[in-house]
C-alpha cells in the first residue's frame, strides 16, 4: 500500500465516519419527533452516492454494495410509511451485502492492495452491522419474544470495545510517560514533567488522537444508548436527553475534523509503517520461494571442517590424496586463514604429565561437541549450512535462509552471500554439500 492509497483510505473512512456521526445524530432527533424519519434516510442515501462517485464508482463489487445500501435506505422508508413489518428482507439484503465485501476483502489480500490485519477490522466491522440489522428485525417483526435491552447485546459488546480500546490507548501513553520519567531519574523537577507531557503529546500524536476520538465516541454512544430504552419505554432512571446528545455529537465532528486534518501527515507515516512491516512479514515466504532457486547437487561437492563455524571448499588435489586427515592432525586453521602448528599447541613432557591438564582438554572437547550439534542462531536446529564465499556456517538451513533473505550478509562477518549450501550433519572433517541455493 503506497503512500497515495493510504491518504485516499484515510480520507475515505474520515468521510465515513462523518457521515454516520450526522446519520447519528439526525436519527436522535427523528426519536424525539423533531424531525421526520425520512431525514436520516435521505442523508444516508446522499452520502451513498456520494461516497461511490468519489471512491467506489470504478470498483465493480463495491459499486454494488452502494446500490444495495441505497435500495436498502429506500426500502425501509417505504416500509415504514406504508406501516407494513417486512423488516426482515433487510436482513437479506444486508447479508448479501457482506458476502460482497468478504470477497472484496479475500481478493484484495491476494492482490496485495490491503495488509490483512486492515481486511479483518473491515470484515469485523461489516459482520457486526450484519448481526444488529438480524437482532433489530427480527424484534420488529415480532418474531422472537426478546426485550430491547436483550436485542441490543450486540451494542453492548461495541460499547465494550471502544471502552476498552480507549483504556488500552490511555495506558500505552501513560507507560510511555512514566518511562521517560524513570530514564531521567527521581530528581526531575515539575517544569521538566510539564515539558516531557508537551513534547510526547507532540511525538505521540495519533496515539492521544485515537484516544481522544475513543472517549468521546465512548460517552456518545452511551448517551444515545440510555435515550433510545427510554424511548422505547424501558425503566431507566438516568436520562440525559437530546440536548447533551446534539451538543456531544457536534462536538465530536468538530473535533475529528480539525485533528484530523492538524496530524494527517503524521497518520499517513504511522499507517504505511505498520502496513510495511505487516506486508514484508507476509511476503518474506513468497520472496523466499520466488526469488532463490535450491538444486540438489548431481556431482558430489565437498567442505572441509576448519572449526564448528567456519569451511572451506575441498581442491581436487585434497580429495584425491586424503590430506584432509593430515590437515586435521597436524595443522589448525583459524577463521582468518591463519596457520598454527599443533606441535605449538602441544603440551611439553612436563605438562603431559599433569593430570589437570588432562582433564581441562577433555571437557573443552566435549563442549566443543556439544555445540556443534546445535544452531548459534536459534540453539534448537541441527547446524547444516554454509555460507559462501566466506565459509562460515554453524547455523541450520532454516535460520540461514532467513538471513540470506533479509540481509544477504552473513552474520559474522558481514560479507555478501553468494550462496547457502546444505551440508551433511556430521561431525567429520571432510562434508558432503547436499545441496545448494542461490538467487535466481
Amino acid at each position: 500500500m503506497n503512500k497515495t492509497k493510504v491518504e485516499q483510505v484515510i480520507l475515505q473512512s474520515s468521510f465515513n465516519y462523518v457521515s454516520f456521526n450526522v446519520f447519528l445524530l439526525f436519527t436522535s432527533l427523528a426519536q424525539f419527533k423533531i424531525f421526520p424519519i425520512m431525514i436520516p434516510l435521505a442523508w444516508q442515501i446522499f452520502m451513498e452516492a456520494i461516497n461511490w462517485y468519489c471512491f467506489q464508482k470504478n470498483l465493480f463489487i463495491k459499486s454494488i454494495d452502494s446500490f444495495i445500501y441505497i435500495i436498502i435506505y429506500m426500502y425501509i422508508a417505504t416500509i415504514y410509511y406504508l406501516e407494513v413489518n417486512y423488516y426482515a428482507y433487510v436482513s437479506v439484503m444486508m447479508a448479501i451485502s457482506f458476502f460482497l465485501r468478504v470477497k472484496q476483502s479475500c481478493q484484495n489480500i491476494d492482490q496485495q492492495e490491503y495488509s490483512a490485519i486492515f481486511a479483518f477490522l473491515k470484515t469485523f466491522y461489516r459482520l457486526f452491522i450484519l448481526i444488529s440489522t438480524v437482532c433489530v428485525t427480527l424484534k420488529l417483526n415480532e418474531l422472537v419474544q426478546w426485550t430491547w435491552a436483550q436485542t441490543f447485546w450486540w451494542y453492548w459488546m461495541y460499547l465494550s470495545g471502544l471502552i476498552g480500546m480507549s483504556f488500552t490507548l490511555f495506558m500505552v501513553i501513560l507507560s510511555k510517560l512514566f518511562n521517560d520519567l524513570f530514564n531521567r531519574g527521581p530528581k526531575t523537577s515539575v517544569l521538566e514533567c510539564i515539558k516531557l507531557i508537551i513534547q510526547k503529546t507532540k511525538t505521540d500524536k495519533v496515539l492521544i488522537w485515537g484516544f481522544a476520538i475513543g472517549v468521546v465516541s465512548s460517552l456518545q454512544s452511551g448517551i444515545w444508548i440510555l435515550n433510545t430504552f427510554n424511548q422505547l419505554g424501558s425503566d431507566i432512571p438516568f436520562s440525559l436527553g437530546i440536548f447533551y446528545f446534539c451538543v456531544l455529537s457536534a462536538f465530536n465532528i468538530l473535533m475529528y475534523c480539525i485533528t484530523t486534518i492538524l496530524i494527517h501527515a503524521y497518520l499517513v507515516d504511522f499507517f504505511l509503517t505498520i502496513n510495511l512491516d505487516i506486508e514484508q512479514t507476509q511476503q518474506l515466504p513468497d520472496q523466499a520461494q520466488t526469488q532463490h532457486k535450491r538444486e540438489t547437487l548431481k556431482i558430489h561437492k565437498f567442505l572441509i571442517r576448519m572449526s564448528s563455524a567456519y569451511f572451506r571448499s575441498a581442491s581436487q588435489l585434497e580429495l584425491r590424496t586424503r590430506k584432509f586427515t593430515m590437515i586435521a592432525t597436524n595443522e589448525i586453521f583459524t577463521e582468518r586463514g591463519n596457520k598454527m602448528s599443533t606441535s605449538q599447541m602441544l603440551p611439553t613432557g612436563n605438562d603431559q604429565q599433569a593430570p589437570p591438564k588432562k582433564n581441562v582438554s577433555e571437557v573443552q572437547q566435549k563442549q566443543q561437541s556439544m555445540s556443534n550439534r546445535s544452531c548459534i542462531v536459534c540453539f534448537d536446529g541441527t547446524p547444516n549450512a554454509v555460507f559462501m564465499k566466506c565459509g562460515h556456517g554453524g547455523i541450520c538451513y532454516k535460520c540461514a535462509m532467513d538471513i540470506f533473505v533479509k540481509t544477504k550478509e552473513c552474520y559474522l562477518c558481514r560479507e555478501h552471500i553468494d550462496e547457502v549450501l546444505e551440508i551433511e550433519s556430521t561431525n567429520e572433517s571432510l562434508i558432503k554439500v547436499i545441496s545448494t541455493t542461490k538467487n535466481m
